[in-house]
């Protein structure tokens, strides 16, 4: 670590100049070195939300006139969502619902990255999680341009683990740091990870539009998403005020990744899953289909890259086909044609 090596030279270079009062100082020091250097280790390994601006972007669906009159006039809705694949990304269950997204029609949606603004055909590909709270696999017509995605995490989340996010409140990319709190286990926020974020002293930092926003820990792997947050409002003579909850308790809903114990480690340990609990296996066939558990996301991101990589072995392979096919016709076909008729045109002028 670069502050414990300057601490340790700053202290080596203390007893060559000083040894009469090395003893007198040693203590002072070494209880330097137990506030700093802890410090310095969990800002240097935490990862930092900022070097992930191309993996979550914002997403907004404007209604048209006949929408509007069914939407309570709203003129649209919008929400934060982030990369499985280049081709598919992920957000909460409660925004795509609210867009009037569906599973077998291409809808327009506006993206926005942090450089970027275009409209992009999607539609609902599954709906994962069976609580109150649930998260949407959206699939993309066409590749967004150079998405960086992100990996999952199946191990559940410890006490006082801290994360990290970023999200797009107001259509503008914030970044928030916090810690996982606990897991909810009643009425509504059963299935839910409870979780305190802040930017400095803001705690609405995650506010409107930050739904389906990822939740990372300190590797950069996605352990929640989004779904909602704690605020109440107090009203005063000319305006109400909405005010967070109090510090040292959760402030954001999520939905977990793992909300349990898991033997699985990572994606590679993990299986696609594509159909209910046993519990849910009574259901029609179209809500078996449709609806994964949250780790069958880890999976669907493995057969997403294998398909990828599918797609780019067969481009590359095309693309070698073409240039031998080119070849072919250019030094083969071309001059036997030429010579024919060369040959066709000196039979003539012979007769």
């Amino acid at each position: 670590m670069q502050g414990e090596s300057v601490c340790v030279l700053a202290a080596r270079k203390l007893r060559r100049e000083a040894p009469g009062v090395r003893l007198a100082i040693r203590p002072w020091l070494l209880s330097l070195l137990v506030l700093l250097l802890p410090c310095t280790r969990a800002v240097a390994e935490c990862v930092a939300p900022a070097a992930l601006t191309r993996s979550t972007v914002s997403i907004s669906r404007y209604f048209d006139d006949d929408e509007r009159s069914a939407a309570s006039s709203l003129h649209g809705i919008r929400g934060t969502a982030w990369f499985l694949s280049p081709t598919s990304m992920v957000t909460a269950e409660h925004v795509v619902v609210a867009m009037g997204l569906s599973h077998q029609n291409w809808k327009q949606v506006e993206v926005l990255a942090s450089e970027s603004k275009q409209s992009m055909d999607v539609r609902i590909l599954h709906i994962a999680g069976f609580h109150s709270e649930k998260v949407a696999l959206l699939e993309l017509r066409k590749p967004f341009p150079d998405a960086t995605r992100l990996h999952i995490r199946l191990q559940p989340l410890t006490p006082e683990e801290r994360v990290v996010s970023l999200a797009f409140p107001g259509n503008r990319l914030r970044f928030a740091g916090g810690r996982f709190v606990e897991y909810g286990d009643r009425d509504k926020l059963a299935g839910t990870a409870l979780l305190e974020m802040y930017d400095g002293d803001d705690r609405l930092v995650l506010d409107h539009g930050a739904s389906g926003a990822p939740v990372l820990d300190c590797e950069g792997r996605v352990v929640a998403v989004v779904s909602n947050i704690f605020t109440r409002t107090m009203q005063f003579p000319f305006r109400a005020i909405r005010i967070s909850t109090a510090w040292g308790s959760p402030n954001i809903v999520s939905v977990p990744i793992q909300g349990g114990q898991s033997s699985r480690r990572n994606c590679s340990e993990n299986r696609f899953v594509g159909q209910c609990h046993s519990r849910h296996r009574g259901r029609n066939e179209a809500v078996r289909v449709r609806r994964l558990s949250l780790e069958g996301l880890c999976g669907f991101q493995r057969y997403a890259a294998r398909r990828e990589s599918i797609a780019q072995r067969d481009d590359q392979l095309w693309g070698e086909g073409a240039w031998r096919l080119s070849s072919l016709v250019r030094f083969v076909f071309l001059p036997f044609l030429l010579g024919s008729s060369l040959a066709f045109r000196c039979s003539l002028w012979d007769s």
